[in-house]
């Protein structure tokens, strides 16, 4: 969790204008923070450029000066307001998210897997070896989610980013 992250007013804006177009949450509660954390995570691996690094931590993917930044917002208001009027390149992140998680985007438990596995999914071919040692590291660290949880999630990744995945 020590890489430097780089975090501009302009990226914080971003992200924030993107966690109000897909939640509506207040940070009081841990679940809505593992929510916008992993939210957050998957905009910026469709394309948000938002300057922040994530590691692995206890339940996946997190950054620390998201937590900082979504905290301040909070304190200014900024958090909860509705829609904002959104770039296209974010319009196209939040499309995508609502894609890729349909009824899901507002499920903690099901982004805790999402970005999990996301995490862990490398991008082109995926062997079956490789997707055996990623089931099993995630039943590891993730006891909650069966062994056929974490497969259905990678086979959702998978599909989402084939039809996501430009034509040659």
């Amino acid at each position: 969790m020590d890489r430097a992250e780089e975090v501009s007013p302009t990226y914080s804006g971003a992200v924030i204008r993107v966690l109000n177009a897909l939640a509506s949450v207040s940070i009081g509660e841990f679940r809505n923070r593992l929510m916008l954390q992993k939210l957050a995570y998957l905009a910026r691996e469709m394309g948000l450029g938002c300057g922040l690094a994530f590691d692995w931590y206890v339940r996946g993917p997190y950054s620390p000066s998201l937590t900082r930044i979504l905290f301040a917002a909070d304190e200014l208001g900024l958090l909860r307001t509705g829609p904002a009027e959104l770039s296209d390149s974010e319009t196209k992140v939040v499309q995508s998210i609502r894609d890729l998680l349909g009824n899901d985007v507002n499920n903690p438990e099901v982004l805790e897997l999402i970005s999990s596995v996301w995490y862990f999914l490398p991008r082109g071919v995926l062997r079956r070896k490789r997707r055996q040692a990623i089931v099993k590291r995630l039943l590891e660290c993730k006891p909650q989610f069966s062994a056929q949880e974490i497969e259905q999630a990678i086979d959702r990744i998978l599909r989402f980013r084939r039809r996501k995945q430009p034509p040659p």
